[in-house]
């Protein structure tokens, strides 16, 4: 399966930092998906991040960029939140 990894925070406090909050949620993501190798999980490269970007609706650029990148037709597998928060978005419009 082919893994890509959205991190988003939604205010730019610490986004500065050497290491942030957005640097921490793609080590952790990475590290599980790393650990997933052997079920046949491979990290796409690239990374798809939102510092500063309310989750209250899908207009981000890093996830925008993202679902692009999926384009039309593949086969995705979001965590919970992600899948609520699409089928949400998909429901309001």
């Amino acid at each position: 399966m082919r893994c890509a990894i959205y991190t988003r925070k939604s205010d730019e406090e610490g986004l500065a930092q050497p290491f942030n909050s957005l640097d921490a949620q793609h080590e952790s993501a990475e590290a599980y998906i790393l650990s997933q190798q052997h079920a046949g999980w491979i990290l796409l490269a690239g990374r798809y991040d939102d510092g500063g970007f309310t989750g209250a609706h899908l207009e981000r650029p890093g996830l925008q960029r993202l679902l692009s990148d999926l384009g039309a037709g593949s086969q995705w597998h979001a965590n919970r939140a992600a899948a609520r928060q699409y089928r949400k978005a998909r429901w309001s419009h």
